[in-house]
């Protein structure tokens, strides 16, 4: 087989041969430009989820220390002064 690949190709012309390399480097250069964007689409897809997850990470947190501050309002109106309650509301 590798006698007729041998043969093959001394029997081609210059001409030949280029447009047989350029082809080849036209296809190679393809498949990476394809790849190229499958991860580029896949890395920006990647960054969305993260900023969308740390999101809804900080929308959780937000509403946990809004409620948190209504707990600590409902307290004090009870007449409870507890410095404990208040601690998510002055840390954060």
């Amino acid at each position: 087989m590798h006698e007729n690949t041998t043969m093959l190709a001394g029997q081609q012309s210059p001409t030949a041969l280029e447009d047989s390399s350029s082809f080849s480097q036209y296809l190679s250069f393809r498949f990476y430009k394809e790849n190229l964007e499958h991860f580029t689409e896949a890395t920006k897809d990647s960054i969305n989820n993260f900023l969308k997850t740390i999101s809804e990470i900080e929308e959780d947190f937000l509403t946990m220390l809004r409620e948190q501050q209504m707990k600590n309002l409902e307290l004090h109106d009870f007449g409870f002064n507890d410095d404990v309650a208040g601690y998510m509301e002055q840390n954060y």
